[in-house]
């Protein structure tokens, strides 16, 4: 995970609004928070709203990108957002090709 992150930094570093490296950051950040467990509150949250602010710039960017929309609507449902979480689970299967 620590190895990807520093991937999608460098990525990011030549391209802000890169859809694929603000995907591969998001996913990492939210795989990090779940395999975690992180022992610090705040550092958790901010790992999962990081994620969810990655993955939604990802698919404003790029609306083909189903599994971010899918990893978008697992972190709208564990952050107790069921609307959220529905509408991008619909996106996700709409992109999936």
């Amino acid at each position: 995970v620590n190895e990807g992150l520093a991937h999608a930094s460098r990525a990011l570093e030549l391209d802000d609004t890169n859809p694929s490296a603000l995907e591969l950051r998001g996913t990492l950040r939210y795989a990090s928070w779940y395999f975690g467990p992180e022992p610090e509150p705040e550092v958790a949250e901010a790992l999962l709203e990081g994620a969810k602010a990655d993955l939604r710039v990802a698919v404003l960017e790029d609306r083909s990108l189903a599994s971010a929309y899918n990893t978008l609507s697992l972190i709208y449902y564990l952050t107790d957002e069921p609307a959220e979480a529905n509408l991008a689970a619909l996106y996700a299967y709409e992109a999936d090709a």
